[in-house]
């Protein structure tokens, strides 16, 4: 006589990462510990992250800059002159740059940028290589101002001379630490006598102060 024998199916072990998520949901208790722990270390990082986000704006800590090339708000005096370039592009021993072209009797302004305690403005300006070449340079300012809440704060570089001097890059910095909290407009523009020199302003930016 042939015998037949059911053998019961072996049950499905649950993987341990499930096995362990039931067990903390396998209760309200469980899941209202689970909760309050959640809040608790919450409650103990969140002001902390927030109050260093909103001291430096991320600048310190992680590194941050902005591009102002990119900038959205950007607000052109141009005179009588000729629309200005502010999307020309370079490279130099390998590293790409951003350049505006700006004459004299001309002005860029960035407007509503964030300042921190830990940054500034920074930008390098020079006389554009192809005006004029060969002559002497008459007296000639690179000019940057912060601007927010009738107070301002100018940087000045001062050029002349043979091209060869004048025509080197020169770095303007503003530090952006008195203006913290506050949204200010930056203007950068060449000051001359004359009118319509030629000027490169590269890679203008908001950088982590040293």
């Amino acid at each position: 006589m042939l015998v037949v024998r059911r053998v019961p199916p072996t049950p499905r072990k649950l993987r341990p990462m499930r096995n362990g998520v039931r067990n903390i949901i396998s209760s309200p208790a469980r899941m209202l510990v689970v909760s309050v722990l959640l809040l608790f270390i919450a409650g103990l990082c969140g002001p902390a992250l927030v109050a260093r986000l909103a001291a430096d704006g991320g600048f310190l800590r992680y590194g941050w800059n902005s591009d102002l090339s990119r900038w959205n708000r950007i607000t052109v005096n141009r005179g009588d002159q000729p629309l200005l370039h502010t999307d020309l592009l370079t490279s130099e021993n390998g590293i790409k740059h951003k350049e505006m072209w700006i004459n004299t009797g001309q002005s860029i302004t960035f407007q509503g940028v964030t300042a921190t305690e830990a940054t500034q403005f920074v930008s390098l300006a020079r006389v554009h290589p192809a005006w004029n070449a060969g002559a002497a340079l008459g007296a000639l300012m690179f000019r940057a101002t912060v601007r927010a809440g009738g107070a301002d704060a100018v940087v000045e570089v001062r050029v002349e001379g043979p091209r060869e001097q004048a025509g080197e890059w020169q770095r303007l910095v503003v530090d952006l630490s008195r203006f913290a909290g506050e949204e200010v407009d930056i203007e950068i523009k060449p000051v001359s006598r004359s009118v319509g020199t030629w000027t490169l302003w590269r890679d203008p930016a908001i950088a982590v102060r040293p």
